[in-house]
């Protein structure tokens, strides 16, 4: 009968007694014990004892001869001791547990944990006959054929048992299999890591064939060089990892034999390289090849070698087990998931099998494909090769599932993209097409790759997708538009960046129409920057969307608009506290750490408010939007230039005419409080340091000093001119703008 738990008479007596509270253990021999004195045994009448309470008496501390309080000071944490009782201040024993498998012959035993564990006794029996707990009890003779008693335990197969393989006490490690009393790989199920010839050792060295390589703690980047290394070669008893298995030296072929049925294998060869005084043992036939077409043996592919002697060739080898093939998913990195390697490819940087080619038939496994230009595929060796890669594509036509057209190169000497079909990047946490959240620049935090696309956005800070490459709004999905977009054309570690510019379909979500503030937006919309990528004439000029010369440049331009964009009622409204221009529902987190709306003149603005012009980098032509800032007055219009504002009803008595240079539309005189006392010229730190309320430098040695403010030339006198310059605002504002002054 199957194992159980049961309090017998025997246990209750022994409680009564104060025997010593320890685990059961009943040793069943059929002249000492009937079964049925245990099976059924007598009705103990006595009542259940009750508990004591468990809540402490009034008193902190034991009474003199006291043990407990409560019941739980006396509890051993032990199951088969049963539950402990306090009693009159006194610990008393528990009922102990007893195990009882029915079984005459076996030795019951309740261990820690309420647990019962059953082992055969033999002297239970008698002479000549065993305890076999299977057949309920004791049967004459030994063991049946093929099995075997091991310490303490019934009798069992050591042929199959993966507990005692072979021998008692031989335990297979996981992975492996008792398969005629040796411990196997567990190669049944397809894919598994027997099926795969990568067995586990259980921690000892590799034999050849077996597999070695790479791992989470045996890892590049974790090792220095040399202990890299030393970590591969302790996984060979050879000292010998060669691309994924335990080689070892030679000079014949009868020296590669017998090896272990591994990744590759079994079959073995010694093979020589130029340069080289002994060979080592490699798998397959080892013939010159450049496809796998062209290799003699079955099952063999062409697989590149680094011959030790500044070249790589490519041989003849045994397919490795489990291996992918061209186009699937690879992987080398086992911190990044499980290892997956090309058989007869190179795997990409985007984790896809690449085949090495010869001709644009080698790479007939899929249509998008074309045998590209000879690349060194080496770090310091001189040998080209040629690889599979995407056909030549425009965006709008469309590539073979599950490739997509977009993967550019850049001609330096044409200034123009190319376009390639790709395969879809498999690296960890590559975006899909059109998700947020991607990354290309470090200085922003981490990489985040796209698996289709190209990291960009309109926004400041914001919104970045992977878009994708568009001919015409067609080929764009609901929210996004066909615009020109900037791309990095190198990685996304260079230290200078290279840009170029095509059509993408850009994240541009609700009315997206131009506004100089709020209220030129929908309801529910909010008037918010927007990057204009700017198309170049071939005199390589920056051109607005008239068509209008703008500046110099050597391939492209940018400029800040305004468009209507949903507003966020989870992010930082106007005047609210902001980090980053992401915090803002309008996209501006001005230097004061607060959200500002954006304006085309200071009628957008609430009272006590102007509209002011900020640059996010002077070098960038038109990178500047309009935003309301504090401004101390009336703001009433005035015709300027610097005067009282005494003539005008709607403007305090004491006011100034004063200039506002850094306006993001037509320069503008607004009555304003008077400021500092500075006169024209007079040394200043700040405009609030001089009467027209503006300090500014013509040269970064220069001190800065008080000037006039101006719209046009006939508001300076002569000889002075109309200039825009740098301008020192006012307290709290480190960063200068540009403005118009007289000089």
């Amino acid at each position: 009968m199957p194992l159980r738990l049961r309090a017998s008479l025997a246990a209750a007596v022994l409680a009564t007694l104060g025997a010593a509270a320890a685990c059961s253990t009943i040793d069943k021999a059929p002249s000492e014990l009937e079964p049925e004195q245990i099976d059924e045994p007598a009705p103990v009448d006595e009542p259940d004892p009750v508990d004591e309470p468990d809540e402490p008496d009034e008193t902190d501390e034991l009474a003199p001869g006291c043990e407990c309080r409560r019941s739980s000071d006396c509890d051993d944490g032990d199951v088969c001791t049963g539950r402990e009782r306090c009693r009159d201040c006194m610990c008393q024993p528990g009922e102990p547990m007893v195990c009882d498998d029915g079984v005459d012959c076996t030795r019951d035993t309740c261990v820690p944990g309420g647990r019962c564990i059953a082992r055969a006794i033999d002297a239970n029996c008698g002479p000549g006959r065993i305890c076999v707990p299977s057949t309920g009890g004791c049967i004459r003779g030994s063991c049946p054929q093929g099995q075997r008693r091991c310490e303490g335990l019934a009798c069992l197969d050591i042929q199959s048992d993966p507990e005692n393989c072979g021998a008692c006490g031989n335990v297979c490690v996981p992975g492996r299999m008792c398969i005629e009393g040796s411990c196997e790989c567990d190669a049944r199920e397809e894919g598994s890591p027997g099926a795969c010839g990568l067995c586990p050792r259980g921690g000892r060295p590799g034999k050849l064939g077996e597999h070695c390589g790479t791992t989470a703690n045996c890892h590049p980047d974790r090792l220095a060089p040399w202990d890299y290394q030393a970590c591969l070669a302790a996984q060979c008893a050879s000292g010998i990892c060669v691309a994924g298995f335990c080689s070892d030296v030679c000079e014949h072929d009868a020296d590669c034999s017998p090896a272990v049925d591994g990744p590759v294998g079994d079959q073995f060869s010694c093979f020589y390289t130029e340069g080289r005084a002994v060979g080592w043992c490699v798998p397959g036939s080892q013939v010159p090849c450049v496809a796998s077409a062209e290799c003699p043996g079955d099952g063999e592919v062409c697989r590149l070698i680094t011959t030790g002697a500044g070249h790589a060739s490519g041989f003849c080898e045994t397919a490795r087990k489990c291996s992918q093939g061209p186009g699937e998913p690879c992987n080398l990195d086992p911190i990044e998931g499980p290892v997956l390697r090309c058989d007869e490819a190179r795997c990409g940087a985007d984790r896809r099998c690449y085949r090495i080619c010869d001709s644009d038939e080698h790479c007939d496994y899929n249509p998008g494909l074309r045998c590209g230009e000879e690349l060194q595929l080496f770090d310091g060796y001189s040998d080209l090769y040629r690889v599979c890669e995407g056909q030549a594509c425009e965006p709008g036509q469309g590539c073979p599932d599950p490739m997509w057209c977009g993967w550019t190169d850049y001609d330096e000497e044409a200034a123009d993209i190319t376009f390639q079909c790709a395969y879809p990047d498999l690296r960890p946490g590559a975006l899909p097409a059109n998700s947020p959240g991607c990354n290309d620049d470090p200085r922003f935090g981490p990489i985040v790759l796209c698996a289709e696309g190209f990291c960009a956005t309109r926004g400041l800070g914001r919104d970045l997708r992977c878009v994708l490459p568009c001919a015409d709004q067609a080929g764009c999905v609901e929210d996004f538009r066909c615009e020109p977009t900037v791309v990095r054309v190198d990685g996304p570690q260079a230290p200078e960046p290279r840009y170029a510019t095509y059509d993408s379909c850009l994240y541009a979500p609700g009315s997206d129409q131009p506004c100089g503030g709020d209220a030129d937006c929908p309801d529910g919309d909010v008037c918010a920057p927007s990057i204009t990528n700017l198309v170049l004439n071939g005199d390589g000029d920056h051109l607005d969307a008239e068509g209008q010369r703008l500046s110099d440049g050597p391939d492209w331009a940018r400029l800040l608009e305004s468009r209507c964009r949903p507003s966020d009622p989870e992010l930082a409204g106007p005047g609210e506290r902001c980090w980053r221009h992401e915090d803002c529902r309008s996209d501006v987190c001005v230097d004061e750490l607060a959200c500002a709306a954006l304006c085309d003149d200071s009628g957008d603005c609430d009272p006590g408010e102007a509209c002011v012009l900020t640059y996010v980098d002077p070098d960038l032509p038109g990178w500047a939007w309009g935003r309301c800032d504090a401004w101390d007055g009336s703001r009433v219009p005035c015709p300027g230039p610097v005067g009282s504002c005494a003539d005008i009803p709607e403007a305090a008595p004491d006011e100034l005419c004063l200039p506002n240079p850094l306006t993001a539309g037509p320069a503008e005189w607004l009555c304003g409080a008077p400021r500092g006392d500075g006169a024209l010229g007079d040394l200043c730190e700040i405009g609030d340091d001089c009467a027209s309320a503006l300090c500014a430098t013509t040269f970064l040695e220069a001190p800065a000093g008080c000037v006039s403010g101006c719209v046009d030339d006939a508001d300076c006198e002569a000889p002075q001119r109309c200039f825009e310059e740098w301008l020192f605002r006012r307290e709290g504002i480190a960063e200068p703008s540009l403005g118009k002054i007289c000089l």
